[in-house]
Parts: structure tokens; C-alpha cells; sequence
């Protein structure tokens, strides 16, 4: 997750494309996070983390969905001319 949020960062969109490829990676960031959350639950499922330890981190998977879908609709609105 952190190196595709990484690149959609490094992008500074001037055309079309540009907006494009750094949508795409905002997208694969939560595709990505859908996964983390699913391998959090499976563990718990398997005993292999306690519950506490399955709230925080998804927790912290939540945060990272939520700050990238308003990031991914702030650049909507900003970028909506290109």
C-alpha cells in the first residue's frame, strides 16, 4: 500500500493521463487494503493474532482507506479541467 500511495504522490498531474495513472494507484492502494483486511480476519479466524491486535491493525487499514478515497475526491474535483 505504501509504495503505491507513494507514486500517486510522486505524479503531478498536467494532462489527462497523468490523473489517470495516479487514480489507478490511489485504486490499487485500496484494492491492496481490501486484502490486508481480509488476511487480518483469516488470522484471527487461525488463532494466529488475538482479537486486540486484529482491531488495531484493522483499524489502521481503515484509516488509510478512508484518508485515500478523500484524496481520491479531492483530486476528482481538482484535476476535473485536465
Amino acid at each position: 500500500m505504501y509504495e503505491n500511495l507513494l507514486m500517486a504522490n510522486e505524479i503531478f498531474p498536467v494532462d489527462a493521463e497523468d490523473v489517470r495513472e495516479r487514480k489507478r494507484y490511489q485504486q490499487k492502494t485500496l484494492a491492496l487494503s481490501k486484502q490486508v483486511l481480509f488476511l487480518i480476519e483469516l488470522s484471527l479466524e487461525q488463532g494466529r493474532i488475538e482479537a486486540g491486535s486484529a482491531s488495531y491493525w484493522s483499524g489502521l487499514v481503515e484509516e488509510v482507506q478512508k484518508l485515500t478515497g478523500k484524496w481520491m475526491q479531492s483530486d476528482s474535483r481538482r484535476f476535473q479541467n485536465l
